[in-house]
């Protein structure tokens, strides 16, 4: 594996040392010779999504990408939208799919893909496999899109950026008591920003997600910095998008985040100059006409979901509390889609 120094392994800003103990994500292993990627090729979840799902608005809007992940993280959230694969250590029992790059790409094409989007884990987890697969793509005129926490080295940024045209991160927030509490995370916040320069200087388009945590974000003094950064750094026609925390995993007993609080976020963000502030995922069910429908739902305990339907194809796009997923399939048979596209087998 070329992202490794000896026994250390540089997918990601861990950067674990696998002769002293085992990988945090437990994607990666020591063979007594070389670093081996255990989730090489796995994918545990796949679906055909429009780019504006991952959220990305500004990039070759309409066009489709294949959405892949695996299991594993380089992050703890405590409120993780897919805790199910990313807070795992070891591959799920059954539902895998063992793909080679070659076939990522032609999978894609088939589905008439125009692009691939690396989501529902962070792809450091298999950074070889998704580095290879995005070089195949590109050869075959698909574009490659991250979707991600931003905790990469230089070592990885050096194989990895090359091969991207959207970095589409997560900005947390700025400070290191906030990434060490809800997201486990023992490295300074500013490693995700200097990583999203380098992205921005290396010719990706750029999209930042902030999600807004009661607590933590409910004044603008605590985003303020995150929006200063973008317009100095960046550029103001950098697209934030500001997104309301939902109870989730380890944060079930926590109220969603107020969106009287969120639009007042936003209208202040565009007063700093920015040009594309947008509010996202406002759990209010949500359907468009035509070939694509999707639907956001929340739980009694404010948990959110989402499932996107391609028409044209039948495959089902599915984020968010896997508890709500029969709560989903029931809502869309009453919506009139057709049940038989809603298999838990094809929920990417």
């Amino acid at each position: 594996m070329p992202l490794a120094r000896a026994s250390t392994c540089l997918a990601c800003i861990r950067r674990c040392d696998l002769q002293e103990g085992a990988a945090f994500c437990g994607a990666y292993r020591w063979t007594g010779e070389s670093i081996e990627n255990l989730s090489w090729g796995q994918v545990a979840e796949w679906s055909l999504d429009t780019i504006e799902k991952k959220p990305v608005h500004h990039f070759r809007p309409g066009t489709r990408v294949l959405s892949l992940g695996t299991w594993g993280c380089s992050f703890r959230c405590a409120y993780c939208l897919n805790a199910d694969l990313a807070w795992r250590r070891e591959a799920p029992r059954g539902g895998m799919h063992r793909w080679s790059p070659a076939e990522v790409v032609r999978r894609a094409r088939d589905l008439g893909a125009d692009g691939l989007a690396w989501t529902f884990n962070e792809a450091a987890t298999w950074l070889p496999f998704v580095i290879a697969t995005n070089r195949l793509a590109q050869e075959a005129g698909l574009y490659t899109v991250l979707v991600t926490n931003g905790a990469y080295p230089d070592e990885a940024l050096d194989e990895l950026l090359p091969t991207l045209d959207v970095w589409r991160v997560d900005v947390k927030g700025v400070t290191d008591d906030l990434y060490r509490e809800l997201l486990g995370v023992p490295h300074p916040a500013r490693t995700v920003r200097d990583a999203t320069e380098r992205a921005r200087q290396g010719g990706c388009h750029v999209e930042i997600v902030t999600c807004l945590v009661p607590g933590h974000h409910d004044g603008w003094e605590s985003l303020a910095p995150i929006a200063t950064w973008i317009r100095d750094a960046l550029g103001t026609g950098t697209p934030w998008h500001l997104l309301p925390f939902h109870p989730q995993h380890r944060m079930r007993d926590h109220e969603p985040f107020s969106l009287d609080v969120l639009h007042a976020h936003v209208a202040t963000a565009r007063e700093t100059g920015l040009l594309h502030v947008h509010a996202g995922r406002e759990g209010s069910r949500d359907t468009t006409g035509g070939w694509r429908r999707h639907y956001d739902f929340r739980g009694p305990g404010g948990e959110f979901a989402r499932v996107s339907l391609d028409r044209e194809t039948g495959t089902v796009g599915f984020v968010g509390d896997p508890e709500l997923l029969d709560h989903v399939f029931a809502a869309c048979g009453e919506e009139g889609t057709p049940l038989s596209f809603l298999s838990r087998a094809r929920c990417g």
